[in-house]
């Protein structure tokens, strides 16, 4: 079986280097490339904290309860997301309900509540 060290050689299960032709060290990368992004997770800033998520994409409702521990919701409450940063097409503006938010490393969330009683 063979591995990649930290140095990005390739050793066997002994931890002796080994000389790959040039197709093995394409699947080899490939397979790197694959892992990588199995393993993908987001940095992001909601309302002033660093979260961490699992995947690209959040939607309105997932952003609301990221932003606070306990959103009090009902029909005289509304929610305003503005973003800047965000991966896709439009990398900052405001997110209605309903939107999906493309993320990336970095992107910086800003959720507010009014109650409009």
């Amino acid at each position: 079986m063979w591995r990649r060290a930290a140095s990005d050689r390739i050793t066997n299960s002994e931890g002796a280097a080994i000389r790959l032709t040039a197709l093995e060290e394409i699947l080899v990368s490939k397979e790197n490339q694959i892992d990588r992004l199995d393993d993908k997770t987001f940095l992001i800033t909601i309302n002033g904290r660093q979260r961490q998520v699992e995947r690209d994409e959040l939607s309105f409702d997932e952003l609301v309860d990221l932003a606070f521990d306990d959103p009090a919701k009902g029909p005289q409450i509304v929610f305003t997301i503005t973003f800047r940063e965000a991966g896709g097409r439009i990398p900052e503006g405001e997110l209605d309900e309903g939107q999906w938010l493309k993320l990336r490393d970095g992107t910086i969330i800003n959720v507010t509540r009014t109650d409009q009683s």
